[in-house]
């Protein structure tokens, strides 16, 4: 039978469905499809990166977050969504609850919207996702979204606009979901004109037409049709935040100078771009907006958090940056301001990046030797989009404390966190090495370097979910 879509959940009694709460996204794709671009989605990495594995389990010690520790509030629902091929299969997600001790149910689990394609990297996004948010998060009901599922929006032409009518749809929603984890994503659209103005100035391509037509036909390289359409998917997003919805976003997998890989260096322009690339800090959307919770990552090492790196045996390097678009919020103008005092900006590429931006992450978690089931079998991946519903999943049980204690929900979250961890310390593990210079393939001379503190590579650090729980779980 057909499922609900997102519109339709607000009509339904809370207790059938979870009134309004979609779900899924994916994870951080490999460089452009057949051309090798900058991509977004789950990065399946080689068995040699996975030595070592967090699975849900695992990852609650590292985050000292107590295994028995569920969800149980009625009105409590978290999602994830994506489009394309974004769908999950539940049988797979009963074999990761036994297979990992994940204690919870796949009856709390519903999909909604467009039906998602097993095989499609979105799918593989969306099984990530769903499995995370939920094992994290047990006992908090879980939707996967699908809220377009042409081949267009798997990776180019039709994200943006489903972007734009989902979170419209979302922020009028009478009963939203308090939660909500977003894995995919690309460059900014300021990022990739910026890449087309300096390909043709320095006379790579013939006109911006030409290299725009390169650069959108790239898997999740370039998604967005323009600023306009970004300012859109902004303004609903600030309006969820209104609203008591939390929403998380993926930093992206290829530090500030990729979405995740480089371009083919065998094409002219493909080489160029890589040029232009790597001269300047290119943000990704919409961890870039301001209104939401950017994820970065990190990788363990003896026991211990570092950035996570490609050069460090990560897999991904955790996206990063300062966006061309959007103001720096003041929430974050101090501890920005104290990080850029402390680098040398020259090495961080100075002047092509833009201080005055939003800067991201606000954090990072887990990104690397992350397992999944998938077609019933396990494999490892990595990436912010796995860190982003770990962290999404752990924050729905600080949600729930809340609820059950007649609080609200804690919405927008960004000026409280950053207001709390100016005196509060507690609440992270700081991560003070790495450095995002480098994509997955392609290594640049200058990023942003993981330092004691706030910094632009890893934000405020790992997540303490004790200290979180006690810090954000009351008023």
């Amino acid at each position: 039978p057909p499922r609900p879509t997102p519109a339709a959940l607000a009509h339904v009694p809370p207790r059938l469905c979870g009134l309004g709460r979609p779900a899924p996204c994916r994870e951080w794709a490999v460089a452009g499809a057949a051309d090798g671009g900058a991509g977004g989605e789950a990065q399946r990495l080689p068995t040699l990166l996975a030595a070592t594995s967090y699975p849900p389990n695992a990852q609650k010690q590292v985050y000292d977050m107590p295994l028995e520790l569920t969800g149980s509030n009625e009105t409590n629902a978290q999602l994830v969504w994506g489009t394309g091929t974004y769908g999950y299969s539940p049988s797979d997600l009963s074999t990761f609850y036994k297979d990992f001790d994940v204690d919870n149910s796949i009856s709390l689990t519903s999909a909604v919207g467009m039906e998602g394609k097993a095989g499609g990297a979105n799918w593989v996004e969306a099984q990530l996702d769903i499995q995370y948010v939920s094992g994290m998060g047990t006992g908090v009901r879980s939707f996967v979204v699908n809220s377009d599922n042409s081949s267009a929006a798997e990776a180019g032409g039709a994200f943006g606009p489903a972007f734009v009518r989902f979170s419209k749809e979302l922020a009028n929603n009478p009963s939203p979901p308090y939660t909500i984890s977003i894995s995919l994503g690309s460059l900014s659209w300021a990022s990739c004109n910026k890449l087309c103005e300096q390909a043709v100035e320095m006379g790579a391509s013939p006109s911006m037409q030409e290299c725009t037509k390169y650069t959108r036909g790239l898997f999740q390289v370039c998604m967005y049709d323009d600023e306009l359409q970004v300012k859109r998917i902004d303004e609903e997003l600030m309006k969820l935040g209104s609203r008591g919805v939390t929403v998380f976003a993926a930093a992206g997998d290829g530090g500030n100078h990729f979405s995740f890989g480089a371009f083919n260096p065998l094409n002219p322009l493909g080489r160029a771009l890589n040029e232009i690339s790597c001269n300047y800090t290119l943000p990704t959307y919409p961890a870039s907006s301001a209104w939401v919770v950017a994820v970065g990552g990190t990788q363990m090492k003896d026991g211990a958090p570092i950035g996570c790196s490609s050069q460090t045996g990560g897999g991904i390097t955790g996206g990063c940056g300062f966006s061309w678009s959007f103001q720096q919020p003041l929430y974050q103008s101090t501890q920005v301001a104290a990080y850029l005092e402390a680098i040398n900006e020259t090495a961080a590429g100075w002047p092509n990046f833009n201080p005055g931006g939003r800067a991201y992450p606000d954090l990072s978690a887990i990104a690397s030797g992350v397992p999944i089931v998938e077609s019933g079998r396990k494999e490892s991946v990595g990436g912010t989009s796995a860190s982003t519903p770990e962290v999404a999943g752990m924050f729905s049980i600080i949600n729930d404390q809340r609820l059950n204690s007649g609080l609200p929900p804690l919405g927008f979250f960004n000026p409280r966190l950053y207001q709390a961890t100016a005196s509060n310390a507690a609440l992270f593990v700081d991560v003070t090495s790495g450095s995002s210079s480098c994509g997955t393939d392609k290594c640049c001379s200058t990023g942003f370097e993981a330092i004691a503190g706030f910094d632009v590579f890893t934000g405020f650090g790992q997540p303490v979910f004790s200290a979180w729980l006690k810090e954000f779980g009351s008023d």
